[in-house]
């Protein structure tokens, strides 16, 4: 009877050390998401099976005037810079052309087209991002850039597309941090 009242203690003791450890681990967790500023999104991405992207390629960026004037946060800047810099890294030969609407845009190119950027409030986020993060919708608060991105070759459709969302929601880091991640992102894509 001794010993099973001691494997009776013993497991409770190990249940009460379980929960514990499962509380602090929790904790770590939540510590942690709340340390990260940015998520990225992918929507409808495609790719042939002939993409590659050559060695020498422009990034063709189009903005519109309306998400021009709203990008007083710089996402568009430094979603193109971030992309730039992996291409780059990876041994491209990258230039940046602004769309013209009186040039033809560039062959081969990676084609940007901006849908939309929001500077968010940086004042207002934080742990309020575990409440919206389930249902997929970003806090009114976030910095966001919404770009559809494409490669086009020097001939033929393009090989690559899709919509990619980058979300800037912690209460650290930058108000681009999304908008930087994106541009990562947008590399590992296209180069992989």
């Amino acid at each position: 009877m001794t010993g099973s009242l001691h494997a009776t203690k013993a497991r409770r003791n190990l249940v009460i050390v379980f929960h514990g450890l499962t509380w602090w681990v929790c904790f770590a967790l939540l510590l942690s998401a709340l340390s990260c500023s940015s998520l990225v999104a992918w929507r409808n991405s495609s790719r042939l099976p002939q993409h590659a992207l050559p060695r020498k390629v422009a990034i063709y960026v189009v903005v519109s005037p309306h998400v021009s004037a709203a990008d007083d946060g710089g996402n568009v800047a430094a979603l193109v810079d971030a992309l730039e810099a992996r291409l780059r890294e990876s041994g491209r030969e990258v230039s940046v052309v602004p769309a013209r609407a009186d040039e033809a845009p560039p062959v081969p190119r990676i084609e940007l087209q901006i849908q939309s950027t929001e500077r968010g409030n940086p004042a207002m986020r934080g742990a309020g991002v575990f409440f919206a993060m389930p249902t997929g919708e970003p806090l009114e608060d976030s910095a966001r850039v919404v770009v559809d991105v494409y490669a086009v070759p020097a001939s033929g459709p393009p090989t690559f597309s899709g919509r990619v969302s980058g979300i800037t929601f912690g209460p650290y880091g930058s108000n681009v941090d999304g908008a930087e991640s994106a541009g990562a992102s947008i590399a590992r894509r296209l180069l992989h």
